[in-house]
């Protein structure tokens, strides 16, 4: 085992960081708190960079007292964040000889998506694009996971895609390791979720796809979510939920 930079252990969460990628669980966001209702490009207004756009929150979550909830049809809500704006840690970017750090989020698209960004670079500070988006599409005549490179505001391109079949409604978790694959190497997972234990009590369960891609535009270590139309999230995390 190599040599750990260094190590924290306590409470419910334990996290290390071995050859410069994190090990473990942190919760990074717990979406017990209403987030937004002031503009905050600067990160002057705490770690979730954005509009004034206001994600709610539901009783009805993944885990804990509650989730991220919110319901609007007429305009995208973006939140990001970047080093040094107040979260716990922050992903760590591979080699091309070792992977990245792994993130993950519970999601619940009730209908369109939720999206997991991930790889913000400098110089996208204030706008919150140069990145990479996770979406997880939920439609009447489709269900998607997407991988889509954001450039900049309106410039977006998908670089990989794959149809999933499932049951709207459920919980599921998204996660994406962070160069596995060597640099660019970027690989998404997408699992169901076991709620028997009731709500806040969520499991992952069983692996529902697998999606690769390859893309080294944005090289960056800052992370965020994208929502529009109805649906829920919880638990951003580093490390496999």
């Amino acid at each position: 085992m190599g040599d750990f930079d260094f190590s924290i252990v306590g409470g419910t969460d334990a996290f290390a960081v071995q050859n410069g990628a994190f090990t473990g669980l942190i919760v990074l966001e717990e979406f017990n708190d209403p987030i937004g209702g002031v503009e905050n490009y600067d990160g002057s207004q705490g770690p979730w960079r954005g509009s004034a756009s206001v994600i709610g929150t539901t009783s009805d979550s993944f885990s804990g007292p509650s989730a991220a909830y919110r319901e609007n049809y007429d305009n995208r809500s973006r939140k990001w964040s970047y080093p040094g704006d107040g979260l716990d840690a922050y992903p760590t970017l591979g080699s091309a000889t070792s992977e990245g750090s792994t993130i993950s989020m519970a999601v619940r698209p009730r209908d369109n998506y939720v999206r997991l960004s991930f790889c913000h670079a400098p110089g996208h500070e204030t706008d919150g694009y140069g990145c990479y988006w996770v979406t997880f599409d939920i439609d009447t005549y489709y269900d998607d996971l997407l991988v889509q490179r954001a450039d900049e505001a309106g410039v977006t391109k998908t670089i990989g895609s794959t149809e999933v079949s499932i049951a709207d409604g459920d919980w599921f978790i998204v996660a994406v390791t962070i160069d596995e694959n060597g640099v660019g190497g970027h690989v998404v997972r997408l699992y169901r979720v076991d709620m028997s234990g009731g709500a806040g009590n969520g499991v992952r369960a069983d692996l529902v796809d697998t999606l690769e891609v390859n893309d080294t535009t944005h090289r960056g270590r800052g992370i965020g979510f994208v929502h529009f139309g109805t649906g829920s999230w919880d638990a951003l995390t580093l490390g496999l939920l």
